[in-house]
């Protein structure tokens, strides 16, 4: 039963350890051609810009920096939790300010947002 135990925590600290040095700085880009009926009169293609979970603390330069450099959008959407902490929010601003879309935006919020996250 020792070794089974043993075992569960060292994947349990692995997966922590993994999302702490490997997936909170790793941004990535995904892309997805959907092929659609065109509206009349309406443009050929048009780019979606979908942001989730940015969860923006005040020192999130590489995070800034990785947003400024996306491709322009149409359209953008942010799914809520932009912030990891509250003194983030002057930070967060000026950080989706380069990501908005073209044609249009929206910005919901989630509950990080409303309620500064506790241990």
């Amino acid at each position: 039963m020792l070794p089974l135990l043993v075992a569960i925590g060292a994947i349990g600290a692995a997966c922590v350890l993994w999302g702490i040095l490997v997936e909170r700085s790793w941004y990535r880009v995904r892309r997805y051609r959907l092929a659609i009926l065109p509206a009349a009169g309406g443009p050929d293609r048009l780019t979606v810009l979908h942001l989730s979970d940015l969860h923006f603390v005040r020192g999130d330069a590489k995070k800034a920096r990785f947003l400024a450099s996306l491709p322009p959008a149409d359209v953008t959407v942010v799914t809520g939790d932009f912030l990891a902490e509250p003194e983030a929010v002057e930070r967060t601003v000026e950080a989706v300010r380069p990501v908005r879309g073209r044609l249009a935006s929206w910005f919901v919020l989630g509950s990080n947002d409303h309620f500064a996250p506790r241990p």
